[in-house]
């Protein structure tokens, strides 16, 4: 069985081979979006569990070079960005985006607010032969000045300039990074302006999703249609620094879930997210069909686990119930007890850890753990129960 309860949320299999906690690295697609909005913004912005991939990297030096002041503090995975308020400036060196298709497109975009030079923009052998001419077009129809500099090659390097105006533009659904390219800078045109991108076929409305997400935590609203082919968006408006956390990468989430689930397993992931947009958490949907037996439970909140005992305590209802799958009510020598008679049984039983002084059977066991649990109890009952339970029992919710 597979269990997936989110805080901000964690997935547990409750079966046995696999065993341990993960982490599970943050999502890329949200580093990079974070990065590029923090760089318009004005402030500082704060992002906790960035990515700190090639991509992620190559975000943070593209900002860092249209002018942005970056601080990656990786010890403590916490990045900052002084923001420029909506006013990139021009690069004085080339704005190498190495592999990030995302990169390269949110910098394209964003290069188009330029209006006292130029920037260049290229990526390694991959970027330099995919086609961005639909992107570029796309910015061409609202005033932009974009070159590929092999002629009729779609592909970067590309030179780009702005500024760009109002009016209206059109982009193939097939690749959303160039829908979120333009979405981007649109919110800054000056005031009295919009920009109608209409978009044919679209195709990765979660990451175009994603990116309307992530605009408006920085303060730019965004209108689109239900069926993902209209976006207007307003300009006079502007980014805001923020303090965000990246959440995790669905497609990393995968590899553990489904081998939770191929396998007898106990593994917690921590730091997932089931509001979150990204569209690789279907693979919960797709295990489901298949037969996985995984329950979703969104109201449970971890107050404490560890690597040895895994969680000990979840807390559910805003506080009214408590869920605790340790025997802190035990007395000194129940553990004692059911250890000698299964020894006696001839199983084989692994030594309680941390029970008997020195782990030596031959010592008695100490009594450390009643005052937490009678700690815990009172405290509940005085805080939750007492003090949060509101006078007409009909305002509970």
């Amino acid at each position: 069985m597979v269990q997936i309860e989110p805080h901000f949320s964690y997935v547990r299999s409750t079966r046995g081979h696999l065993k341990g906690n993960i982490t599970v690295p943050g999502s890329k697609s949200c580093t990079i979006r974070a990065v590029m909005l923090g760089m318009l913004a004005d402030g500082i912005t704060t992002i906790h569990n960035p990515l700190a991939s090639r991509d992620g990297i190559s975000a943070l030096r593209a900002a860092k070079l249209l002018g942005a002041t970056v601080s990656a503090d990786q010890e403590n995975h916490i990045w900052t960005i002084q923001g420029l308020s909506g006013v990139p400036k021009v690069p004085d060196d080339v704005i190498d985006t190495l592999n990030s298709g995302t990169t390269t497109s949110f910098t394209t975009g964003i290069c188009t607010l330029l209006t006292n030079g130029y920037a260049v923009i290229t990526g390694d052998e991959q970027i330099r032969n995919r086609p961005w001419r639909h992107e570029t077009d796309a910015l061409k129809e609202l005033g932009a000045t974009c070159i590929h500099t092999r002629g009729k090659n779609d592909s970067p390097p590309l030179v780009i300039s702005g500024p760009i105006h109002g009016g209206k533009c059109h982009l193939p659904g097939f690749n959303s990074q160039h829908v979120s390219g333009v979405l981007v800078p649109a919110a800054l045109l000056p005031e009295g302006e919009s920009i109608h991108i209409e978009v044919a076929d679209p195709l990765e409305t979660p990451y175009v999703q994603m990116t309307i997400d992530w605009m408006k935590k920085f303060g730019a609203e965004v209108d689109v249609s239900a069926d993902y082919k209209h976006y207007y968006i307003k300009g006079g408006q502007s980014y805001h620094a923020c303090n965000c956390t990246i959440p995790s990468d669905w497609s990393s989430v995968a590899f553990p879930l489904v081998a939770a689930v191929c396998t007898p397993s106990e593994v917690v992931i921590s730091g997932v997210k089931f509001d979150d947009v990204q569209g690789d958490k279907i693979v919960v949907d797709l295990l489901l069909e298949m037969g996985a037996d995984i329950e979703k439970d969104k109201s449970l909140t971890i107050l404490s686990e560890s690597e040895d005992a895994g969680v000990y305590m979840v807390m559910a209802r805003c506080g009214r119930e408590f869920f605790i799958t340790g025997h802190s009510e035990y007395s000194a020598l129940t553990l004692d007890i059911e250890y000698r008679r299964d020894l006696a049984k001839g199983l084989d039983i692994a030594l309680p850890r941390n029970y008997y002084p020195d782990n030596n059977p031959d010592n008695n066991p100490i009594v450390n753990w009643r005052g937490h649990a009678n700690l815990l109890f009172t405290n509940w009952l005085n805080y939750f129960v007492y003090q949060q339970t509101p006078y007409n029992l009909n305002d509970i919710q």
